[in-house]
């Protein structure tokens, strides 16, 4: 019997495997566009990644489109030789390849942009063959140049039209790191001509018609004129010195609610032409908000640049609440401004190592006697060369007499060079942080095909770890010896960072230290200490893809748009 029993123990199975776990799908392919949408570009995805992931299975073939949302050309140093701008033409012709195969998604493109993500340019020289004379081969070389550049505009031309990307909403084209003004009449007469796309921005720098600038002959020719239109756009950034392009583009703008405009100082027309044209007739300027003016050049027949800005800013602005001005001129100008409501003012209060005659003890008094409300004051500097200590103690005095006695004021933001002791920077930027594109460069193609000329003999900005111990110091003296509040959020610096160009800044803000936690030992403590403040700064003077590129370029979430346009 307990055989029996033994046996039919053993004989039974023992515990038979678990079944193997089924595979469920991933729910990533499936889930809904706005997700994968932001997903893809927070990802920092380039487009040929965003492609990859929509070939990995026919459900995910969806998010192909979103890899032309945002097409960008680095128009770099290089592009400033024939190699450079050999590459760029490729990649453009492959692109209107693709459109015209069928293969792309142009109706998905948004945005087209061509810049450097650095603002320093580096020394570009075109190469000379051994036993060809110099002289002959830079001129030959500049015709190679000029015809290439001249097919460039016009595949350029091509992508930008309304039949190739109709629902294209911004636009940059930013030459600036070629150490050149381009020419780049095709593209500039196509976005001059559409008066049907409204764009949420448009940026020209160092580009032109060729108009006024020496170019080779087979740019010259049969040149049309550019047409006026009522352009719809809400930011726009000219920086060119072309009066032909500025009189097309800001003559009779229609929407715009910031307005970013250089113009050299050699004559009024352009600015006579820009702010005596549509801004002022048709009221134009009533819906800007936001206005940087920046008076390039040099012109020895005026002592300041008071007769441009004072033109500038009797236009009828009556809803600015930025502003900023990089010129040479006075204070009383800017009453003319006083209705404004205006938040944030930057002013260039030294201009090639030379003070304005307001500044000193009751400059912040001053600004604030004509705009009360202001939250931020920017004092800067255009193509200072010096680091030189300016603040006296009596003006520090006053300055935080009228900080403590402003409530509204949150920040001050000062250019490092006024603050540390002297040292030369070697400064060859118009303003702190500025980018090559307001330096004061050759117009010619012939002549700036290299840029060692404009560069020779000049020093990079210093690292901020130079300086960082003497704003901490200059920080908490001015906290503790004369502000005595916490009113004041932020004191910042700026300075240029060595490794990008762009501008950078360091802040600090007030803080009180209880005198009750302090020993005996401890009485001449301070009772305001500077606390460094870590959040970002808006470098509001700065075109948007030259304060932090990298977040410019994740900012493009097209849900709007693509939502529009999904099949």
């Amino acid at each position: 019997m307990q055989a029996q029993l033994f046996a039919q123990l053993f004989s039974q199975p023992g515990p038979q495997p678990l079944p193997p776990p089924q595979q469920h799908p991933s729910p990533f392919p499936y889930l809904p566009m706005d997700l994968l949408r932001r997903i893809l570009h927070l990802g920092n995805l380039r487009n040929k990644d965003i492609l990859s992931v929509a070939a990995t299975c026919r459900t995910l073939q969806r998010c192909a489109p979103m890899a032309y949302n945002s097409i960008h050309f680095p128009l770099d140093a290089t592009c400033g030789s024939m190699p450079g701008l050999l590459r760029l033409m490729d990649h453009l012709t492959l692109l209107l390849r693709t459109f015209d195969d069928n293969r792309g998604h142009p109706t998905h493109v948004f945005r087209v942009s061509l810049f450097d993500p650095r603002s320093f340019p580096v020394e570009v020289s075109p190469p000379v063959e051994q036993g060809i004379d110099i002289f002959d081969a830079l001129n030959e070389s500049a015709e190679m140049y000029a015809r290439l550049l001249s097919d460039l505009d016009y595949s350029l031309a091509q992508l930008i039209d309304p039949q190739t990307t109709p629902n294209l909403r911004a636009f940059i084209l930013d030459a600036s790191a070629t150490g050149q003004l381009l020419p780049f009449l095709r593209t500039l007469m196509e976005l001059a001509r559409d008066d049907q796309r409204p764009l949420a921005e448009l940026g020209l720098i160092r580009v032109c018609t060729s108009a006024g600038v020496t170019v080779p002959l087979p740019l010259t020719n049969d040149r049309p004129t550019m047409p006026v239109r009522n352009l719809q756009v809400k930011r726009i950034t000219i920086r060119s010195e072309d009066v032909q392009l500025s009189r097309a583009f800001l003559a009779q703008p229609v929407g715009v609610r910031a307005l970013d405009f250089r113009e050299s100082v050699m004559t009024s027309e352009p600015w006579e032409a820009v702010f005596g044209g549509g801004l002022r007739t048709t009221g134009s300027a009533r819906t800007v908000k936001q206005l940087c003016l920046t008076c390039g050049g040099r012109n020895p027949e005026f002592e300041d640049h008071s007769e441009f800005v004072s033109y500038a800013l009797a236009t009828g602005w009556g809803s600015l609440a930025t502003l900023s001005i990089s010129a040479f001129f006075k204070l009383e100008h800017l009453t003319v401004l006083g209705q404004c409501p205006l938040r944030r003012l930057r002013l260039t209060v030294n201009v090639d190592d030379q003070f304005m005659p307001e500044f000193g003890p009751h400059l912040l008094s001053g600004i604030l006697d004509i705009f009360p409300n202001l939250e931020e004051i920017v004092l800067d500097h255009m193509r200072a060369t010096l680091y030189s200590y300016s603040l006296t103690e009596e003006l520090l005095v006053e300055w935080s007499t009228t900080v403590r006695q402003t409530p509204t004021l949150r920040v001050l933001a000062l250019s490092a060079l006024f603050v540390v002791e002297a040292i030369d920077c070697g400064s060859d930027y118009a303003d702190v942080g500025t980018v090559c594109s307001d330096v004061e460069m050759s117009d010619s193609i012939e002549t700036s095909l290299s840029l060692s000329d404009n560069l020779s003999n000049k020093a990079n900005p210093m690292s901020p770890e130079y300086f960082f111990d003497e704003l901490v110091a200059f920080s908490e003296d001015f906290f503790d010896r004369h502000l005595h509040s916490e009113s004041l959020q932020e004191l910042r610096f700026l300075y240029e960072d060595p490794e990008s160009g762009y501008t950078e800044s360091i802040g600090f803000r007030p803080h009180a230290v209880s005198r009750l936690a302090l020993l005996p030992d401890e009485a001449e403590r301070r009772a305001y200490v500077a606390v460094h403040v870590d959040t970002a700064y808006d470098v509001f003077w700065q075109p948007r893809w030259r304060q932090k590129p990298d977040d410019y370029f994740r900012s493009f979430l097209y849900t709007y748009e693509d939502r529009q346009n999904e099949d």
